[in-house]
């Protein structure tokens, strides 16, 4: 099926924008991270662009390093929500809104694999910046 290039292309993307790389922790030590957001849900038309800003704060009490990276959200028939990462070997993952996500973010950052992360202090707070730009997919013949 092939989709109108000016068709709404309506979605739920989450910004699953943090998962804590778990490290060794003394006795009593508190880490702990804030969203000011963790879903997002955007109306975009293929070829046009929307953006938003995800916060991530430290609220514990050591340094802590925080995963940032976006994955679609599914609904099942019982309402349930789970989130899952595109797969880059199947091409029907370039008709999801994960894929159309690109993310910014200041003061560096490192990568864990081919995933990119930061490094928080207690109390810190960085913003990460997004754009999505849905493309318009044509169906193999």
């Amino acid at each position: 099926m092939q989709r109108r290039p000016g068709a709404r292309i309506m979605f739920m993307a989450a910004l699953v924008a943090a998962a804590l790389l778990v490290l060794p922790a003394q006795a009593f030590a508190e880490k702990t991270i804030g969203l000011s957001s963790g879903t997002f849900k955007f109306e975009v038309a293929a070829g046009d662009t929307a953006t938003g800003t995800v916060y991530v704060t430290n609220d514990g009490d050591e340094n802590i390093s925080v995963l940032l990276y976006v994955s679609d959200q599914n609904i099942d028939a019982k309402g349930t929500a789970t989130y899952a990462t595109p797969d880059r070997t199947d091409f029907a993952a370039l008709t999801k809104p994960a894929t159309w996500t690109s993310l910014r973010y200041s003061g560096g950052g490192r990568t864990l694999g081919n995933i990119p992360y930061v490094e928080l202090t207690p109390g810190e707070r960085r913003a990460v910046r997004f754009t999505i730009s849905p493309r318009a997919v044509r169906a193999r013949r």
